[in-house]
């Protein structure tokens, strides 16, 4: 094909991106989607992080982005032309033959076609920018509203004389950790959270930088028409992992520990005292947060940083490959002294069988511990010196 043959083709395959057609190009390429129409575009992910926009493109937490034809030329191994003509099949989209020669008047047409088709590209796609922004101010508002409502009861609720809320807040933290735990960490704890009393589940609450609740996260929630409950369900359309949670006391220099989830997050949260018996931490979202940005990255100048890997016994290695994004991402006196938590190692070297175990993050580590929250603390922290001074780097 000519160069204006190709660019009408590119613009006539983009005049047609929508949710219901690029979804039906990934199905046929073998992508499974989720029940909340999420798919893997890679396959060491655990979980499936990638969804389709209702405007075709492909929002990806492991990446920039897509569309269908850099998924297909960066997963596929196809070059441009052979990805445009795939998905011009795919399309019903006809176009000429290799070698056939357009008369002056038609490649006229097809430059005025192309110039068309652009600026109702562009068209829609602010249209649909700001019809997505004004859904996502409605979700957010909405999630502020039912928290509110959650809070209001959070003296009758959020107490462990409440059964339901004991049952819900040990499956986050064992009962020592809250008896060890100081009383502003445990006011930290109730922050963050509340609890959904019809669900009868703890809820972890997501803010954004500016210290404003734009989501949440229900630790148990019966989606309808399942049978079993789902974890760490999300309000819908909120855009919740954008951004990390970061709780770094920046008066200290005390090292910060890169972890990972929700539930994490929150029992890292009872572990963080004050200013002299801290436990700095950034919460990523998602294994698939990929890169630290330049806010993030103000919290870990002049720091040691220590990232906690959720580790598989089957694979450890394997278990690495999210962090090491992250690490490759930090600036080069931090990238060079930055270490990786291999919790199966720091538990054996601290005398604990982990035999039975079969996985392991910050929270399955401390369900293990036989120690106090102090000695839990230093311990790790004697782990990552060690580390460091024996050069186990990345």
């Amino acid at each position: 094909m000519t160069r204006e043959q190709s660019e009408l083709l590119l613009e006539q395959i983009r005049a047609r991106y929508d949710y219901q057609t690029i979804t039906d190009i990934l199905v046929n390429l073998g992508y499974e989607f989720s029940r909340n129409k999420k798919f893997r575009i890679r396959p060491e992910e655990k979980t499936a992080s990638a969804s389709v926009g209702r405007g075709g493109l492909i929002h990806d937490f492991g990446a920039n982005g897509y569309d269908i034809l850099k998924l297909l030329t960066t997963h596929h191994a196809m070059n441009f032309p052979s990805a445009l003509r795939f998905v011009a099949d795919q399309m019903n989209i006809s176009y000429p033959e290799d070698g056939y020669q357009e008369s002056e008047y038609e490649q006229q047409q097809k430059r005025q076609q192309i110039e068309t088709l652009k600026l109702e590209r562009i068209a829609k796609r602010e249209q649909q920018e700001r019809e997505d922004y004004e859904l996502l101010m409605k979700k957010q508002a909405e999630a502020r509203k039912t928290i509110e409502w959650y809070d209001s009861y959070a003296y009758e609720l959020q107490t462990f004389h409440n059964p339901d809320y004991q049952k819900e807040a040990l499956a986050i933290a064992p009962m020592w950790v809250f008896q060890q735990a100081t009383p502003n960490a445990l006011k930290h704890f109730k922050y963050l959270s509340t609890f959904d009393p019809k669900n009868k589940t703890i809820v972890a609450k997501i803010f954004d930088y500016n210290h404003q609740l734009i989501s949440y996260k229900r630790r148990r929630y019966l989606i309808p028409g399942t049978e079993e409950p789902s974890k760490w369900v999300t309000k819908s359309q909120t855009s919740p992992n954008k951004q990390c949670y970061i709780r770094v006391d920046q008066t200290s220099h005390n090292p910060v520990w890169i972890i990972e989830g929700h539930h994490d997050y929150l029992t890292a949260a009872l572990l963080h005292a004050d200013e002299y018996s801290s436990f700095n931490f950034i919460m990523i979202p998602t294994e698939n947060y990929r890169e630290f940005n330049d806010y993030e990255k103000g919290f870990l100048v002049d720091r040691e940083v220590n990232f906690i890997m959720d580790v598989k016994k089957e694979d450890v290695k394997k278990s690495t490959i999210p962090m090491m994004a992250l690490v490759s991402s930090l600036p080069k006196e931090e990238y060079e002294n930055a270490v990786l938590i291999d919790l199966f190692d720091f538990l054996q070297k601290n005398g604990i069988d982990t035999n039975h175990i079969n996985k392991l993050d910050l929270s399955d580590a401390i369900e293990n511990w036989t120690d106090s929250l102090t000695a839990f603390k230093g311990s790790l922290e004697y782990y990552a010196d060690t580390l460091r001074a024996e050069q186990e780097l990345f």
